[in-house]
């Protein structure tokens, strides 16, 4: 079984006809940050589930839902990795 996962960042509040075509068929989004608008979440949940990350430009209410960093993972072969798209 193939899971994708597609990964976008830096939207900046627009989500381009081409960005959409391209995560079409991904199981799950990534959003790395520099969202920019709530909207681009809901359309990217459109398309599948999405994870997103807070960017710098990302504020508001609506922000604050989003994590401040990817959790990192343990276990047997899998590597600790943690991905922080910004921190203050």
């Amino acid at each position: 079984m193939t899971f994708k996962i597609g990964i976008i960042s830096d939207t900046h509040g627009l989500l381009r006809p081409e960005a959409e075509q391209r995560l079409a068929g991904v199981d799950h989004i990534v959003h790395a940050g520099d969202i920019g608008r709530p909207e681009i979440i809901d359309a990217l949940r459109r398309i599948a589930p999405v994870t997103t990350i807070r960017g710098k430009v990302d504020s508001g209410e609506w922000a604050h839902k989003c994590l401040r960093r990817l959790p990192a993972r343990r276990g047997p072969g899998r590597r600790r990795t943690a991905w922080c798209a910004w921190a203050p």
